[in-house]
């Protein structure tokens, strides 16, 4: 029984491990800020290495020079313990780009 529950959590650890890889690997390739998963479990919360000025150099990357929209992008990393940046920074970007058009 023990054997079968020490195997269990292997895998889960295994699967949880493939799963960080492949968010940072996404991440990444996607030019978002770099991150750093402190734990991983249902309430696991996400850090981010460079602190604000990562969101400022990323932001500047992306081109979101508005003072609002970096505000708006730090104003969502603070309220969200599971963030996902690239996607926020995907929907900022989008944000900008349909002001310009407007």
């Amino acid at each position: 029984w023990r054997r079968a529950v020490e195997e269990a959590n292997k895998e889960r650890l295994a699967s949880e491990a493939a799963q960080r890889e492949a968010f940072a690997s996404k991440q990444k390739q996607l030019g978002a800020v770099v991150m750093s998963l402190m734990s991983w479990d249902k309430n696991f919360t996400v850090k981010i290495l460079h602190s604000w000025k990562s969101v400022l150099e990323a932001a500047r990357h992306r081109r979101i020079t508005k003072k609002y929209d970096v505000a708006r992008a730090i104003r969502a990393i603070d309220n969200s313990c599971e963030v996902r940046v690239a996607h926020a920074f995907h929907s900022w970007s989008y944000d900008v780009v349909n002001k310009r058009r407007q």
